[in-house]
């Protein structure tokens, strides 16, 4: 019998707001339904000659790689590449064509535009795994999930494991929806495309849950592919940029007289993130195919907007070939929920971290002045001949199909331009206004409003020049670093919590320590302090620490939190709930204190108690699904079989990869449609078995 399957009777053994796409009602026609189907397709393929037989387990290993994975090595086997098959996932709606292969995990391999007769992102001729990950096993092509680690995918042959699942919605849109327990941290995470019937545009969702109990390390981009032609150029809303690997501010585009926002001026490796972002939009535009794509996405939710090249100085197409054969040079549009990848940001335990953003092809407009879910806009100013007048060409590239739309154009003078318009997806828009004079050039506004007065565009040529407004986030890279001997107590733990996003529990410690000697007591330092003993599981060294934390500041939920789950590792379960009850409901760790309890009372047969905190900890955070598959479980145990089943129908809609769900589900109802599916999602891998099996033996 296979182990998975073994791990699976361990485990029956233990068992006792989507975006909403623009409205469509006042469009052209009836869009066509989204096709899904399955097949084979055949693509030019390198093999390793080998792979290393064990994985690197402590840091000082002499075996490249990350563990828990094997590392293959970097030759290639004589011959290669060979044709291998491959089995895909294809889903269509009247704009695209879009591939999954199973094979490769947490990326959509490419997205055909029916439209412009193209491929949407950069679609590699061969599969050539490269060395930019630590598995020398990354394949670039499409548009890929990095993170929780900061690596990029690391999926290889189908390890690490990642599910898909198709979803068909009551709008007409269908996703696939990836997910994977992630190997590190041991979150759940998911990582969706969806496509709407007549919108010209791909829908990427990122979902992370931390079931775990303390917060985890998270630095999540969406990371998309690009090819590089002549003309192409970076089109980002940013005046200033922090180094991908240097922390140091810049500029953008213009660096030492240099534009590098023109692909080709680049001579040299270049990876920056906006930190002034003005807009909502980031990308290129080939101008010598008149076509780009930009991501867009509300910048106050998604703040991250990055661009990275190898460059095209000497020694640039020795690493194209590393990569690809025939497809030519790429460079990376990355979106995250975080400025930059300097560091790590946190998901704290049972809490959930999830966002949209869309991609969007724009065409036929000679490049992006501005950019909304439903249209972009390119504004070009042709100056006169005597220098007085100009005129100025208004282009829409549309997004979604609206008939009887209003193209409206206001300046100083008054209205320049109210005009009727179709909107079509792959037929631009254009309108040329003459004679504009200077003042109305400056206070140039355009509105695109739908049939319905819905206000779809509007862009008022600004005043000054954007940008400049640094993210408060980031403004600390511009400052002057202050001595050691001079940093307060409190300036000191903000530069150990710094540390600790590092991962460097090292550095953090120290700087903490000082703290203390600062000032002797302070709570902050002991709390920080206490975290750093917990992750490395050093439970009474962490509850010492935590101890004094709130020694000093009773208010300190954070810290009675984790004391309590300190004392529960050391097996101190009275005094561990007595001092969850300290967690004050204003904290983010009150879910979690409402979840634990109910836990403690689950497991001593208290059902009714067990209902009442895991209730509570719902009520504080509807997402968290751990308590409310504790919960079905409950109701379980009390013979409320609709209860149950309605709490595992909330799970599954949160997270439709959840395993635990099926396992649950079959328990209660001896499903045989859940155990099915329970096995499709873990794939037939011990991994993901074994992680069933934990959310039950950890009970």
């Amino acid at each position: 019998m296979k182990s998975w399957l073994l791990l699976f009777a361990m485990v029956l053994t233990l068992g006792s707001p989507r975006c909403q796409a623009a409205d469509v009602s006042a469009k052209t026609s009836k869009p066509a339904a989204i096709t899904v189907s399955e097949g084979d397709i055949t693509i030019p393929t390198y093999e390793h000659v080998a792979r290393y037989m064990q994985p690197p387990l402590f840091s000082d290993s002499t075996l490249a790689g990350l563990y828990p994975f094997t590392t293959y090595k970097r030759q290639f086997k004589e011959g290669s590449p060979f044709p291998e098959k491959y089995h895909a996932i294809f889903v269509d709606n009247e704009y695209f064509k879009l591939t999954y292969i199973p094979e490769l995990g947490g990326r959509f391999f490419s997205v055909y535009d029916k439209v412009h007769h193209r491929q949407m992102f950069y679609r590699n001729d061969v599969i050539k795994p490269t060395q930019f990950n630590p598995r020398f096993t990354w394949p670039q092509s499409g548009i890929e999930l990095t993170g929780p680690y900061d690596a990029h995918s690391l999926t290889w042959k189908g390890e690490p494991y990642w599910s898909h699942t198709i979803l068909k919605h009551k709008d007409g849109s269908v996703s696939v929806l990836l997910g994977e327990q992630d190997p590190f941290y041991h979150m759940d995470v998911t990582y969706t495309a969806t496509l709407y019937p007549g919108v010209d545009a791909l829908e990427i969702s990122t979902f992370c849950y931390n079931g775990t109990d303390g917060q985890k390390p998270q630095m999540f981009w969406s990371n998309a592919a690009f090819p590089v032609t002549p003309k192409t150029r970076f089109l980002y809303p940013m005046t200033q940029t922090v180094g991908h690997t240097t922390g140091v501010v810049s500029p953008w585009p213009i660096y030492n007289g240099v534009d590098l926002s023109w692909a080709h001026n680049n001579m040299h490796m270049l990876g920056v993130f906006g930190i002034d972002s003005y807009d909502n939009y980031g990308g290129s535009y080939e101008f010598d195919h008149d076509y780009g794509v930009f991501r867009y996405a509300d910048r106050r939710v998604v703040q991250g907007m990055k661009m990275w090249t190898f460059g095209f100085g000497p020694g640039s197409s020795e690493v194209e070939h590393s990569y690809t054969d025939k497809a030519g040079p790429y460079f990376e549009a990355q979106s995250g929920r975080m400025v930059w990848d300097g560091h790590y940001e946190w998901v704290y335990p049972h809490q959930v971290e999830h966002w949209h953003e869309w991609w969007i092809p724009v065409a036929g407009i000679n490049g992006l002045t501005t950019l909304s879910r439903d249209v972009a806009l390119n504004v070009e100013v042709h100056p006169g001949s005597s220098g007085e007048k100009s005129s100025v060409e208004v282009a829409l590239s549309p997004v979604v199909p609206i008939r009887n739309a209003k193209l409206v154009v206001k300046a100083a003078s008054g209205e320049m331009l109210n005009s009727t318009v179709n909107l079509i997806p792959g037929t631009p828009v254009k309108k040329t206004l003459d004679n504009v004079s200077p003042a109305d050039l400056e206070s140039l506004n355009v509105q695109v409003i739908g049939p319905d007065g819905k206000l779809l565009l509007a862009y008022t040529k600004p005043a000054t020049p954007p940008g400049g407004d640094i993210t408060p986030f980031a403004k600390d890279l511009t400052a002057a670093p202050i001595p050691l001997d001079k940093m307060t107590a409190d300036q000191l733990v903000l530069a150990a919590e710094f540390k600790q996003k590092d991962l460097n529990t090292e550095e953090a410690e120290t700087l903490a320590k000082l703290a203390l000697k600062r000032d002797p007591g302070y709570s902050a330092a002991h709390q920080l302090l206490g975290i750093l003993e917990y992750n490395q599981h050093h439970y009474q060294q962490a509850a010492e620490q935590f101890q004094q934390a709130v020694g000093r500041n009773p208010y300190a939920s954070e810290s009675w939190y984790y004391l309590a789950i300190c004392q529960l590792k050391l097996g101190q379960q009275k005094q561990a709930e007595r001092n969850f009850y300290y967690v004050w409901p204003d904290s983010v760790y009150y879910g979690p204190r409402e979840y634990q309890l109910g836990l403690l009372n689950f497991l001593r047969h208290d059902d009714a108690a067990a209902a009442q905190h895991l209730a509570g900890a719902i009520n504080s955070n509807g997402k968290d699904i751990k308590a409310r598959l504790v919960l079905a479980m409950t109701l379980r145990d009390q013979g409320n079989k609709a209860a149950a089943l309605e709490q595992l129908a909330k799970v599954e809609a949160i997270d439709p990869a959840d395993r635990v769900v099926q396992a649950e589900r079959y328990f209660l109802t001896g499903d045989a449609t859940a155990k099915a599916k329970l096995l499709e999602l873990m794939g037939e891998q011990s991994e993901s078995a074994i992680e069933v099996s934990i959310f039950y033996s950890s009970l």
